[in-house]
This record gives C-alpha cells, structure tokens and sequence, in this order.
C-alpha cells in the first residue's frame, strides 16, 4: 500500500546556513515528486529528514498522518527505501545478499522474494546473483540499489539522485526501468535532482527549491507554461523546456 508523504513547516540550520525554510509539500499516495534546484538548495536535506538521516530544527514529517520523529529511526528506515547517489552497495557481499540485506535483518530474507525485487529493478537473479559489485557496471550498480530498496517490501521510495553519475545511454535505460517500476509497484517516490528535463520525464510533479524555500510546486505539464518566480523561469530556459 503507497504511503502519502506530509511535510508541514520544516526547517534546517547547517551552522550560519539555512538548509530548509519552513518547507511544507503534500506528496500523494503513489505520487512521484521530484526536488530541484541548485546545489545548497535543501534537496538532499529534506529527502534525509523524511527517513531521519537528518533531524530538522522545527516542523514536521508524517507518514500516513503519523510523525516520524515518533518512530524509531532503525525500524523506520527499514520501512523506507534509499537509494544513494552511488548506490553504496557492500562491496564485500555478493549481489543477493546485498539486495536481501533488509529482509535478513528483519529475519524475512527468502531467495523468491530478493529474485522479485531484482526483476523490478529489470536484473535478472539467475544472471547477477552471484556476482560482486565490483563486476557490475554504473548502471547495474544503481539497478542493485533500487532493488535492494524494494526488496523489503517498501512502498515509499527515496532517490538521491540516483541516475547522476551514469552515461546517457545507461541513463536513459534506468529512466525506462524507473517508469516500469513505478507502474508495476504503484510506490510512492521522492527524487532529488539537479536536471528539470530529468524531473519532468520521471515524475508527476516538481518541487523547486532555491536557498531553503520552495519557490514552486508544480503539474509537470504546467512548469514550464507557467514560471511561478524568476529563478524558476531560469531554470526552466536554461533547459530548453520553454522553448
């Protein structure tokens, strides 16, 4: 069951440096909303207090209306899947074992569900079960990750971006998977990113963040007719959307 996402008046201070400024974003059940912004623009830092990575000064996270800083955060990131801009597999544990990694934890490890979630993320268990890290490519790297992310049954979905470091070619090929995913799984994502193009083809709707603050939230389909701000507008110039 997709999990609906309630940021309400979120703040962050990194020494003299406001990170967040009173952020509030409703995120749907089963929605992808995709951050961007520039770099220092509070992506990263809002993405980690929704699994308490980071703990925010003021305001508040819930999920499915409950806080989250009322949860343990080890169980709660288990319920939760991150998935790093490198992936950050453990390189000394074959594929399946790192794909299995919440289910062993939480003792509920079976070889059926790990070959489930490496078919969502479009690997195939047969093929890269017994392989290292080392032996993958970026992108079957970043595949591993979001599989590993899934495989405890999570319906909520964090990415960092995840798609950043990868060619354009192997970029394009997650994009697709990313979207079969979706449409198979019904989770509900946060994708941070610095590429609008990028946010426009993934999700439903974007959050753009400058300096703390949301300057827009918009359908995908109206960013670029409709720039709420000047940066905003920028942005969208700067990639090619208002053309």
């Amino acid at each position: 069951m997709s999990v609906r996402v309630s940021v309400d008046r979120l703040s962050k201070r990194h020494g003299n440096v406001d990170a967040l400024r009173d952020v509030t974003l409703d995120i749907g059940a089963g929605e992808c909303v995709a951050l961007v912004g520039e770099s220092g623009s509070g992506k990263t830092t809002l993405l980690r207090c929704v699994n308490r990575l980071t703990e925010p000064d003021s305001g508040t996270v819930l999920l499915d209306g409950e806080p989250v800083r009322t949860q343990d955060p080890v169980v709660l990131r288990r319920r939760i899947g991150y998935v790093p801009q490198e992936g950050g597999l453990l390189p000394h544990w074959r594929v399946a074992r790192n794909v299995g990694l919440v289910p062993w934890l939480d003792g509920k490890e079976t070889a059926a569900g790990t070959a489930r979630a490496m078919k969502l993320a479009g690997l195939d268990a047969a093929t890269f079960a017994n392989r290292w890290p080392h032996e993958l490519s970026g992108g079957q790297r970043q595949r591993v990750a979001i599989a590993r992310a899934l495989a405890g049954g999570q319906s909520l979905l964090l990415l960092d971006e995840p798609f950043s470091a990868l060619d354009a070619i192997t970029r394009s090929d997650l994009h697709k998977a990313f979207k079969g995913l979706r449409a198979e799984a019904r989770l509900t994502c946060i994708l941070v990113t610095h590429d609008l193009r990028e946010a426009v083809a993934l999700a439903d709707r974007v959050a753009v963040l400058r300096a703390g603050v949301i300057e827009q939230v918009s359908d995908v389909r109206d960013l670029a007719a409709r720039p709420a701000t000047e940066y905003v507008r920028r942005l969208v110039e700067t990639a090619g959307l208002g053309e």
